[in-house]
């Protein structure tokens, strides 16, 4: 990875503060942010900088972009309003409009991932219940007999 020259002179710089002259940080633009960057800027561990991902759930938006589509809007002209690309938008619609065709062809849309725990009945709770009383009371039983013959 190349690194700009300022950083270099900087570093120069730095490896000299040993003779009592002024040592300066080795980060560029000595550890200073520049006030007109943005918000999404994160600092790394090697003194860069990397812009935050950008990230918009699209699928909430499908049903506002497919009514503004009928309506005559051009997919640039749809992203722009709502800060997305054109080619978001397009991607967007078509995994929408593959979706509508599955359904339409008879595939039925199940949730993804391991399927719930599904909470157990009354009547199976009252037999659970039961059954653990049960094991109990024997329990009890079998102590007192052991501890009775002692």
């Amino acid at each position: 990875m190349r690194l700009p020259i300022a950083y270099h002179a900087q570093k120069a710089v730095s490896m000299q503060g040993r003779g009592g002259k002024k040592r300066m940080d080795c980060t560029p633009n000595n550890g200073q942010v520049k006030k007109e960057t943005s918000c999404c800027r994160i600092r790394t561990t090697t003194g860069g900088f990397s812009m935050a991902r950008k990230y918009t759930k699209v699928e909430t938006l499908v049903e506002i972009i497919e009514k503004r589509a009928q309506g005559g809007e051009t997919y640039r002209e749809i992203g722009a309003s709502l800060g997305l690309s054109r080619e978001e938008v397009r991607g967007a619609m078509h995994r929408h409009r593959a979706k509508e065709r599955k359904i339409a062809s008879g595939y039925i849309p199940r949730p993804k991932g391991r399927p719930r725990k599904e909470a157990a009945s009354e009547e199976v709770k009252r037999n659970n219940e039961v059954v653990q009383l049960r094991m109990q009371v024997e329990l009890l039983r079998n102590f007192l007999l052991e501890a009775g013959r002692r």
